[in-house]
């Protein structure tokens, strides 16, 4: 997969050996440009109003690395085709 910044990017996922959906990517760089930035400033004083989503986001994206969920996010991914 290619990430490029303000574009959409189709691209084709397989689960338990099977096509399940076509997906666009939305804005996907900027969810992880919240959580860097989050993680850049969660040590410091500075009061971050973004704090409950980036860390989300982080969750989310942690555990569908892990494998921890059978089927993806739909946080993740905000329009179904």
């Amino acid at each position: 997969m290619i990430l490029i910044r303000n574009v959409q990017i189709r691209y084709k996922y397989w689960a338990k050996s099977r096509l399940i959906k076509m997906v666009t990517l939305y804005h996907l760089s900027s969810k992880f440009a919240l959580v860097t930035h989050y993680l850049q400033l969660k040590d410091s004083k500075v009061n971050i109003p973004y704090a409950n989503k980036a860390q989300d986001i982080l969750n989310l994206s942690i555990e569908f690395v892990h494998g921890e969920k059978e089927q993806r996010p739909n946080d993740f991914f905000p329009k179904l085709m």
